[in-house]
């Protein structure tokens, strides 16, 4: 994560399993299990310029479904982050693997390279051109009448949130930036009902089912 400008999280980062569901999401009952679960951070060690978080992701009367761990090391002009994560062996699969962050909403504009210009999936990019665009958090949502996951771009190498930061990996991800939460997204049950965007929500995925 290279810094561009002054990077302040209107909401922190943290690991992400959830999604709105699409319409063939519904009919995966294992996942409604899942959906009050949250992640829990057990412990924090800090050596020198790198810091390292063990969380675990849960919810009531259930073993833990993931445990991950972050380290956060320090570097001149940003910062490089590495994730590890086991998925419980009761879990079949999840969502989504990743994290999730809010932005003002000054900061709406970004730039990727990876599958556009529409919205890409890992099952759903052959009508997209791999390349590098330029877009913003309103024009990546798209409209449908029951709000569900949508704006992802699949396979990425490089984020730039203009003003703000650079990303890159060192392998392919999934990301987007919407001006709805995953929260809002999941309440609002028809796109009318959706609130004022109050900032950027950017998902930064490792895994996209």
């Amino acid at each position: 994560l290279k810094r561009l400008g002054s990077v302040r999280f209107v909401e922190p980062l943290k690991v992400n399993f959830r999604r709105a569901y699409i319409d063939n999401d519904r009919y995966i009952s294992e996942w409604h299990k899942y959906e009050n679960a949250k992640p829990v951070i057990y412990k924090i060690m800090t050596d020198g310029n790198k810091t390292t978080v063990y969380g675990k992701v849960v919810r009531n009367s259930f073993k833990p479904i993931m445990e991950y761990t972050v380290v956060y090391t320090k570097a001149k002009g940003g910062i490089k982050i590495d994730f590890s994560y086991k998925v419980a062996d009761f879990v079949s699969y999840l969502p989504r693997i990743g994290f999730c962050f809010k932005l003002d909403r000054r900061y709406c504009n970004y730039t990727y390279t990876g599958y556009g210009e529409c919205e890409s999936y890992i099952d759903k990019h052959m009508a997209s051109t791999y390349g590098t665009y330029r877009s913003n958090a309103k024009k990546s949502y798209e409209h449908y009448i029951m709000p569900q996951e949508c704006g992802s771009h699949f396979a990425s190498t490089a984020l730039e949130i203009e003003k703000l930061f650079e990303l890159t990996a060192e392998n392919p991800f999934s990301f987007s930036a919407l001006p709805y939460s995953v929260d809002e997204l999941i309440k609002a049950r028809h796109d009318f009902e959706l609130p004022e965007s109050s900032g950027v929500y950017v998902s930064v995925d490792v895994a996209m089912s």
